[in-house]
């Protein structure tokens, strides 16, 4: 309807046009036309016709969901829109008396179909105060008008088979709600009788009236129905997944077919189900489409993503030759897919004056003063309130590529997924977070490091007798401590890392010991081991003694798998030697001299 057009109609005559429509594919379809009458109304002071268009707009604008259908089926109706105060329009709860009223009148006066449906389904579900028909008449009236509408679905030139199967869900569960066996029925022959009509790649319908038929199965109402009616659904399920493992682009359904019988499988013990061989062929299906994502489309990426769905499902079901294999295929296909990935730079300016400004304080004082003030500089440490006003501003500016799931690959093996809202946003505020800390170890803290070295003439011996005066700090340490410096003097960054880390793991957790705090995990026979350092700057109190800078700083140095994660690539032999080297190497000495200005309150004793 256009402009020119609707102002030359009257409002009932659009009113009436909403009527004689005889089908709507979404009732927001609905809704949209009905807000041309609220706004020509509006316009001409139809007060009161303008309020029961808007009474139309919210519930035609109503959100559905499908029992039996949606996995997460929770409740019938909800918002279409949600705000970001967590409110969300339509609000059925904020639905008026008046408004159920007007729609308890439409539901006798219209003879739409689907607008009747919309206005039973509603009542149906609230059943508010003040309706003058009881749940059941209700129900029978909506159960009748959902068969209707999903007959018209289907007899559209192109069948909307989905729209059809979500009017017999309904249908199916209202039934079961009202304890119908009568109602439920006709509902069942509907749904085997469109099941039997499905031919080809329609059969992947199929999938959805199987899971509705489950539903059924399962409610108090299972009995009413035949076994040999399940036994001819299974069949048909069967029929399915036989058409779509022959099938190269719909290896998807053929696994959805064989989960349906597995679920079948567990619920009817009499009906004949082989489910390892149906366990077998969905790991089976998964390796197939790894093959054809590589033989097509020339993705080892897209094969080792495949791949690790079949390695879940292998260890689902225990099948340990199958994993441990699977394991072998994923490595490779990672390593295979090096050619699919490619460098990103960013280049970045830092004004020379500003880090001349910086150096200026360290070349006026001691060596011993100028390691207490690196120790305790602030701006050396990454703020970690910043990253994250950062990363939501960057979320907001780019929508689409946060919703992008990401990965980390590290020595062929995938250590990271970000596959949810909070872990895409703790990703890219990691990767914010990993931009700024090379920055200031790069451009600051390197500089300042040959400042003190190259003029100021700082050697080891200076580092480590900074260190040895922290009063925390074991003689047995020290020691160690002091190898690890030597090398650092020496240039030698491959051994001074790998003394220099798990030292600073364990001065941390003997710092910890020495104030009252537990750092070790029991077992069996009252042995106790270290914990993980990962799970050790987890706990409460050391977030809480570190400070979130601080303690941000040694996770995304020492374990992060989205930072330099130092502490387990050189622990398990992992770290390459290209990142031994001089700006790793001072990140660790750093956290060693701001752990010297750390105090740990000793732990009090529980009440």
């Amino acid at each position: 309807m256009g402009d020119d057009t609707d102002t030359e109609k009257s409002t009932q005559d659009l009113w009436d046009q909403i009527e004689k429509t005889p089908h709507f594919r979404w009732m927001s379809e609905a809704g949209k036309m009905f807000k041309t009458v609220r706004d020509l109304a509006e316009q001409r002071g139809e007060r009161e016709l303008a309020l029961q268009a808007q009474f139309e707009i919210e519930i035609h604008h109503l959100g559905v969901s499908h029992p039996f259908i949606n996995k997460d089926y929770r409740q019938r109706f909800a918002g279409m829109f949600g705000h970001s105060d967590g409110t969300e329009w339509p609000c059925l709860e904020g639905f008026s008396p008046e408004q159920f009223d007007h729609y308890e009148h439409r539901l006798h006066d219209t003879a739409n179909p689907f607008l009747k449906c919309r206005y039973a389904d509603v009542l149906f579900e609230c059943h508010p105060k003040g309706c003058r028909l009881t749940r059941l008449e209700l129900g029978m009236i909506l159960v009748h008008l959902l068969q209707e509408t999903g007959t018209s679905h289907l007899n559209q030139s192109e069948p909307e088979y989905p729209l059809c199967l979500f009017d017999i869900a309904r249908a199916a569960d209202v039934s079961i709600r009202l304890h119908s066996a009568e109602l439920l029925t006709p509902v069942i022959k509907r749904l085997m009788a469109l099941s039997q009509s499905l031919d080809g790649k329609r059969l992947r319908w199929v999938y959805e009236i199987s899971r509705i038929m489950r539903g059924v199965f399962s409610s108090p109402l299972g009995a009413t129905v035949s076994n040999e009616v399940y036994a001819a659904l299974v069949r048909r399920v069967d029929e399915a997944r036989a058409f779509f493992l022959e099938s190269e682009e719909l290896l998807m359904w053929h696994r959805n077919f064989c989960k349906e019988l597995v679920a079948w499988g567990r619920l009817l013990p009499w009906a004949e189900v082989d489910l390892a061989n149906y366990q077998r062929e969905i790991g089976e299906s998964y390796e197939r489409e790894a093959t054809i994502a590589v033989n097509q489309y020339g993705s080892n990426i897209m094969k080792a993503v495949i791949l690790e769905d079949a390695l879940r499902h292998y260890e689902k079901i225990g099948a340990k030759e199958k994993r441990d294999k699977l394991k072998v295929l994923v490595r490779q296909a990672y390593a295979a897919s090096k050619a699919e990935s490619c460098q990103i730079h960013r280049t970045m300016k830092i004004p020379i004056e500003e880090i001349e400004k910086r150096l200026s304080q360290y070349k006026e004082l001691s060596v011993a003063n100028s390691l207490c003030q690196v120790a305790s500089d602030e701006g050396l440490v990454v703020d970690l309130a910043s990253v994250e006003e950062q990363t939501a501003d960057d979320k907001d500016a780019s929508p689409f590529e946060f919703e992008i799931p990401k990965f980390v690959l590290d020595d062929d093996r995938k250590v990271f997924a970000a596959d949810s809202d909070c872990s895409r946003f703790q990703y890219l505020a990691n990767i914010n977070y990993k931009t700024k800390l090379l920055i200031n170890a790069e451009a600051l803290l390197k500089a300042i490091f040959r400042v003190l070295i190259e003029q100021r003439g700082m050697e080891d011996q200076d580092v480590i007798g900074f260190l040895r005066r922290w009063p925390p700090l074991d003689e047995r340490n020290a020691a160690i401590l002091t190898v690890g410096i030597e090398r650092f003097f020496a240039r030698d960054y491959v051994s001074a890392l790998h003394v220099l880390v798990p030292q600073f793991e364990c001065c941390l957790r003997r710092m910890f010991a020495q104030a009252g705090y537990p750092t070790t995990t029991s077992r069996e026979g009252g042995t106790q081991y270290e914990q993980p350092l990962g799970s050790f700057l987890k706990q409460e109190d050391v977030k809480s003694a570190l400070g979130p800078n601080f303690h941000k700083y040694v996770e995304m140095v020492m374990v992060d798998q989205t930072g330099f994660n130092l502490r387990n690539d050189v622990a398990h032999g992992l770290i390459r030697p290209e990142e031994c080297n001089e700006t790793n190497t001072l990140m660790v000495i750093h956290l060693f001299l701001i752990l010297t200005q750390c105090e740990v309150e000793p732990r009090q004793p529980e009440q």
